[in-house]
């Protein structure tokens, strides 16, 4: 490709927790919210606007909601009355401006004093009020922040093997190899929310901080279900010489008793827990419960505990399907699958685009709430795993952020299939010695993660970077200077990445939101056209999932019109290997018309052979055609993710291109003589007959009528020993001329 390269850079919610335990000692697993569906595709209906000096790069992301099936929020209408907690409602009022429950006609109930600093209330609606038809009026308050139903769950029973009693898991993560690195440190606190915790477990001794009941709201966070004992004895169980032991041999838990003996919760308490977190000074909050709705209020908690440095995770839920989950489907959680002692995916474990990291979850020994231990299955217990592990992180790297701390995990963990991420592992079974071990890379050159430090680019250019770690955003900027068609490309990213471009305008020294780039899912180059007027632009790039890759993205920003202006100077080459260069006229008109690019080291290299790719792109642009990278299906060489798939299925689609008879386009082959005949007549739809042959050219050829017709047009002539060499390849000044010659004949 011709290119410049830049410098590598519910509503929860009752709480769904994965064990219960029956007075037999039986280990359960739980999780199940019936949902309704919708396929709808939004963005928020309002524009982002913010200083770009004090622009909230994250609220960016989280504000852009892709709705899809097994993804929502519901709407008033579809709200079921009867998965609502007590007719109950959350609300988020507008900051400086106070609730009044009372002018609703509406019951106030208790909220933890954290909340009420973030002005976050709980209201119930008595039965005279319509419930509908009270949560749309206070939607369409004008001071409401969010407003959403406080719902219930029912729960469902995944039994455990409670006569298992080894822990077959330590080594399968080789944590006895992890320990000699590091055994963990107690200046490390790592919050379990879940339902409380049995405090004087032998297990816990020494090892407790004073915590919090925000179920009864009281400072005594005792266990009366089970499920938090359990959690917190997977991280942090003592090396006491009986029993068990935890992942992390030194940490301190913070107990937060965020569900009830049921194991039932709702989103004010989870909410309450995780804000709690943060002024404990958590350095990991671990969340074994699950929803499927999508809340505000938590999202809003969730970002602010990321943004404090808190490495946040969370059990995938178990219902062995790919519906989003919360907590962890928040971009900022890391979200845990669960696998057996074979490796193999839990047939309850949640799989899908949202899974960052797998590990064990079946037959896991902990303490029991009732005294002694206790085993279950299910993805609440594989995340207390990564939770302990992300403790030891810590004690050897105390600087290290969550992305940082996430992408360790990711790195090294152990891919039970090929590939670097699949719906079922994420990146892998999770590993903590390879964790451990694990030096970040170098990231000195990538583009900026903040829009204050955009990185300038030109338009009419190609860029390549990478999304490095978890989390990472690209920011750049760039000058319109006069009213211009653009072209936006994101392509050739890994295949698993759903790249996303938000576009903003600086407008009276605010940056504020133009448009949404994400019209395709994971893999699939993304094309957005639009008349831009003159003014300077920003562009972030992450990925919507917030998974990474070693490989490269290009982004291209094409305006042709704005191309003839940019090099006024003739006596100046555009690219400095075709200073004395016989194409040297051709290349450059075509240059300034945004048709071609040179390589990442501003050279054009114009006697290197050109491929087919690169032929798609060049006629692709030539003739103005849209991009379109789903039209590539046919060809079993181009993935969605190539960087010329849009233009290779554009051109195909047109019929100037096409593949071989076993459905493959080929292209990084060299185009041929023969070959760039037929492209050229097709797109310039030329005409005519010659009398001119060639010894190496029968006229019962397939090519013969191509060639004529080039040879009419004076487009190409052929060789002094009367030979045109129909196989040959042809190099990028060659193709150039003929195109320019094309050209000028319209």
């Amino acid at each position: 490709m011709f290119m410049r390269k830049k410098s590598f850079k519910s509503f929860l919610v009752a709480i769904i927790f994965v064990l219960l335990f029956p007075p037999t000692g039986l280990a359960i697993d739980q999780s199940d919210i019936q949902m309704q569906s919708q396929m709808d595709y939004r963005v928020k209906n309002h524009q982002n606007t913010a200083s770009d000096k004090n622009i909230d790069d994250a609220k960016v992301k989280r504000e852009y909601h892709k709705y899809q099936s097994d993804f929502y929020t519901q709407g008033v209408e579809q709200v079921d009355l009867t998965k609502v907690n007590d007719r109950r409602i959350v609300v988020k009022w507008l900051e400086g401006k106070i609730f009044d429950a009372t002018k609703y006609g509406l019951i106030p109930m208790t909220v933890s004093g954290i909340l009420k600093e973030r002005n976050i209330y709980l209201v119930k609606v008595p039965e005279t009020i319509d419930y509908k038809e009270i949560l749309q009026e206070l939607k369409n308050d004008p001071y409401q922040i969010s407003v959403e139903p406080d719902y219930l769950t029912t729960s469902s029973y995944i039994p455990a093997d409670s006569g298992f009693s080894k822990q077959w898991y330590l080594s399968r993560i080789d944590l006895p190899k992890a320990w000699d690195i590091t055994k963990g440190s107690a200046d490390v606190t790592i919050a379990v929310l879940d339902t409380g915790i049995k405090a004087d477990h032998p297990e816990f001794r020494g090892r407790l901080l004073p915590g919090y009941d925000f179920v009864n709201h009281d400072a005594d966070p005792s266990d009366d279900n089970g499920h938090g004992t359990l959690v917190a004895g997977i991280i942090a169980a003592s090396p006491n010489q009986s029993g068990i032991v935890g992942i992390d041999l030194n940490a301190k838990i913070l107990p937060v008793k965020v569900s009830n003996r049921q194991g039932n919760g709702s989103v004010i308490d989870a909410v309450s827990g995780i804000y709690y977190a943060i002024e404990r000074g958590a350095d990991v909050i671990n969340m074994s419960y699950s929803s499927y709705e999508y809340s505000e209020v938590e999202a809003t908690a969730i970002a602010e505990a990321h943004s404090k440095g808190i490495v946040l995770v969370a059990a995938a839920g178990n219902d062995g399907g790919d519906n989003w989950s919360y907590p962890a489907s928040y971009k900022e959680v890391i979200s845990v699958a669960s696998t057996n002692n074979r490796d193999e995916p839990s047939t309850f474990s949640n799989s899908g685009d949202f899974i960052d990291l797998a590990a064990p979850g079946e037959d896991i020994i902990g303490p029991s709430y009732m005294g002694g231990y206790q085993v279950g299955s299910g993805t609440s217990f594989s995340a207390p795993i990564v939770s302990g592990i992300a403790g030891l992180i810590l004690a050897k790297h105390q600087d290290w952020n969550p992305a940082q701390i996430e992408w360790a995990m990711e790195l090294t963990g152990a891919n039970i299939v090929a590939g670097n991420w699949n719906p079922n592992y994420g990146f892998g079974r999770v590993n903590a010695y390879g964790a451990l071990t694990v030096q970040l890379p170098s990231l000195a050159d990538e583009s900026p993660d903040t829009s204050e430090k955009a990185e300038p680019i030109d338009v009419n250019q190609v860029v390549t970077d990478r999304i490095n770690m978890p989390m990472d955003d690209d920011w750049y900027t760039f000058d319109i200077s006069k009213q211009a068609d653009v072209t936006i490309q994101l392509s050739n990213f890994a295949e698993y990445l759903n790249v996303v471009g938000i576009l903003f305008k600086k407008d009276g020294g605010q940056l504020v939101e133009s448009q949404v780039i994400d019209d395709y899912d994971s893999g699939v180059n993304e094309t957005y056209s639009v008349r831009l007027d003159a003014g300077t632009y920003y562009l972030v790039v992450y990925d919507f999932y917030n998974h990474w890759s070693t490989e490269e993205y290009q982004l291209e920003i094409l305006a042709p019109s704005l191309a003839q202006e940019d090099s006024d100077d003739q006596d100046t080459p555009i690219f400095p290997d075709i200073v004395n260069h016989w194409a040297r006229v051709n290349i450059e008109k075509l240059a300034r018309q945004g048709f071609i690019f040179g390589y990442p080291d501003g050279s054009f290299g114009p006697n290197d052979m050109i491929n087919r790719a690169s032929t798609a792109t060049l006629i692709g642009r030539v003739l103005g055609l849209q991009p379109d990278p789903k039209a590539i299906q046919v060809f079993s060489d181009v993935p969605s993710n190539h960087w010329a798939s849009g233009y290779i299925g554009a051109v195909t689609k047109a019929g100037i291109m096409i593949g071989d008879e076993n459905g493959l386009f080929h292209p990084d082959s060299q185009l041929t003589r023969e070959e760039m005949a037929a492209v050229l007549v097709r797109v310039f739809q030329l005409t005519g007959t010659s009398t001119k042959t060639f010894s190496d050219v029968s006229v019962k050829s397939w090519s013969y009528p191509y060639i004529e017709k080039l040879i009419a047009n004076n487009i190409a002539y052929g060789y002094p020993d009367g030979t045109f060499r129909p196989r040959n390849s042809i190099t990028r000044a060659e193709f150039a001329t003929m195109v320019e010659r094309g050209l000028d004949l319209e």
